[in-house]
């Protein structure tokens, strides 16, 4: 028995001390986002970029008119799935600001 369980592969979202069918909606919303940061191009869009950039930046390039409090959440999702780095902008690093999406950046 310890032999197999030795060789179990773990995914690397699994979320400890959760039940599995949570991980499973996890890995379901993860799934979402990432398909919605490939469909709409942001990838691109950021490489071509070159500098950290915030959702409110973002939202408006080439012309997009995207909503920036969705643009804003799909970055903060996608930075907790590591595809992307969440630069920290304040001097003390906290997070707190009042328009996260105008100050926040995403590289």
């Amino acid at each position: 028995m310890t032999e197999q369980a030795k060789d179990t592969v773990l995914s690397p979202l699994v979320i400890q001390g959760l039940p599995k069918f949570i991980s499973f909606i996890c890995h379901r919303f993860f799934e979402r986002a990432l398909w919605a940061f490939v469909e709409l191009g942001i990838a691109d869009l950021m490489a071509d970029y070159k500098s950290p950039i915030t959702a409110a930046e973002l939202s408006q390039l080439n012309g997009n008119s995207w909503n920036i409090g969705f643009v804003y959440r799909l970055l903060q999702t996608i930075s907790d799935a590591d595809i992307v780095q969440h630069c920290i902008t304040n001097t003390d690093g906290s997070h707190r600001n009042m328009n996260p999406e105008h100050e926040n950046h995403f590289q």
